[in-house]
């Protein structure tokens, strides 16, 4: 049964410059400020028993009128579960742009790109509908239909998902409609997913030193300027002279890339939430990130925790020290995905590794698919390798990551066995013989 309580607010306050008696709200994280909670003195309905939990304004000051309020709540609560009134017909009835406008109001924290796409998709698909009665699964399926192509549509299905389960949750749908559309399968003329494939350890280590000495070899190389004006190709110059300082400077600059790749293998981050890991998320031998860097975030979950092998954690110890970052600085400086995909050919090229190949591309997004081969063939568990490539499903694993669908036969796994394989992986050639095992205790990689 719901009840009525008044509302505590906590409030971050700092005196007033000129009004000391005065106190004014400032952002959280303000300097000087303190935590004050302070009674609203308006009446708040609280039915715990909905799922999810609600709270409702009644606009009272007086506790009877609240009450009053509050009987009237349940006696249509009672009776819309009986089946004698609608309690969503106030919600079915709104304009459907109240509620993708109130849905666009939580996606805050993603990024501006993220928000203009969302907002363009759900305006397209919700273009013929008047309420949210209209938001019907008939309706999503018909305008999936006319999507350019299978992953278009898919990707609009996401989105579409998102919202769906926004009206779901807060009780503003009976059911959700997005369970009754399937998800679509590409048609015959429409080119398939692109395929990923595993390097080879060897493959590996080669593109690692190619990282490392890819911004020495390539300022030290004078390709001779222009051509000239007749045709005939620049005459080659003696070799480029680099002073010290510019020499560290960019031998420092292929450490970085090199432990970005490293990274990218031991925690199967993303490029985009590996940019987004600073200084004051990495621990000693692990990485404690919210969730909030993640694309896919995990529910009921605040943070993550990434256990990295010991060789990679000193190197970034070494480096961060050297580079003197504070806590709220990158931890590695990540390139825009179109630079970073233009040097990992070049890379690629210096290494002398194919890009693309029948089994598939080694492109920046490979470094998950070679660190989750890797793990297979030394019997880790699909459940363990779930938690490493943070999927929310065991199929997705097996079906866009494994070369076959073949269930691991050994099942017994501990984490700190995962690290030492990953270590041995990763590391670079001159520090092979000094691999160490990690300690015994480490929490699970990932959630």
């Amino acid at each position: 049964m719901a009840t009525v309580r008044k509302l505590s607010v906590t409030r971050y306050v700092v005196p007033h410059p000129t009004k000391p008696k005065k106190w004014r709200q400032v952002p959280k994280g303000t300097e000087g400020a303190v935590k004050r909670a302070e009674k609203t003195g308006t009446y708040f309905i609280v039915d715990k028993a909905a799922r999810p939990a609600k709270r409702i304004n009644t606009h009272c000051t007086d506790l009877r009128a609240a009450q009053a309020v509050l009987t009237k709540y349940n006696q249509n609560r009672e009776r819309g579960e009986q089946g004698l009134t609608d309690s969503r017909a106030e919600h079915l009835d709104r304009p459907i742009g109240e509620h993708v406008a109130k849905f666009l109001g939580t996606l805050k924290q993603r990024s501006e790109t993220h928000q203009r796409e969302v907002r363009r998709v759900l305006g397209l698909a919700t273009a013929g509908m008047a309420t949210l009665r209209d938001f019907t699964p008939q309706k999503i399926t018909d305008y999936l239909a006319g999507t350019d192509s299978a992953a278009t549509g898919n990707k609009h299905r996401a989105y579409l998902s998102a919202f769906s389960n926004h009206l779901y949750e807060r009780d503003y749908l009976a059911t959700n409609p997005i369970d009754r559309v399937p998800r679509l399968e590409p048609g015959p003329d429409e080119p398939e997913a692109r395929t990923r494939r595993s390097l080879a350890e060897d493959e590996l280590q080669r593109l690692m030193t190619a990282a490392r000495t890819y911004p020495l070899v390539t300022r030290g190389e004078n390709k001779g300027g222009r051509p000239r004006k007749d045709g005939t190709p620049a005459r080659p110059r003696n070799p480029v002279k680099l002073s010290d300082a510019y020499a560290a400077a960019l031998a420092l600059q292929g450490r970085e890339r090199e432990l970005v790749y490293r990274l990218s293998v031991a925690t199967g981050l993303r490029r985009g939430e590996l940019s987004r890991v600073t200084v004051g998320m990495f621990r000693r031998e692990r990485i404690v990130a919210p969730k909030r860097i993640l694309k896919h975030k995990p529910k009921h979950v605040s943070h993550l925790v990434f256990p990295l092998p010991p060789t990679l954690a000193a190197d970034l110890s070494a480096f961060v020290a050297e580079c003197g970052r504070g806590a709220d600085d990158r931890l590695v400086n990540v390139p825009c995905r179109s630079n970073y995909i233009r040097e990992h050919r070049a890379r690629l090229n210096l290494a002398d590794i194919a890009y693309s190949t029948d089994d598939g591309y080694a492109d920046i997004h490979a470094f998950r698919t070679t660190g989750n081969i890797y793990l297979k063939r030394n019997k880790v568990p699909r459940s363990a390798r779930q938690r490493y490539m943070r999927h929310t499903a065991k199929d997705i694993t097996t079906r866009h990551y494994d070369p076959d669908n073949r269930r691991p036969a050994i099942m017994g796994h501990r984490v700190y066995a995962l690290l030492a394989r990953l270590d041995r992986l990763i590391a670079r050639d001159d520090r092979q013989q000094g691999v160490t095992e990690p300690p015994a205790v480490v929490p699970p990689v990932g959630v």
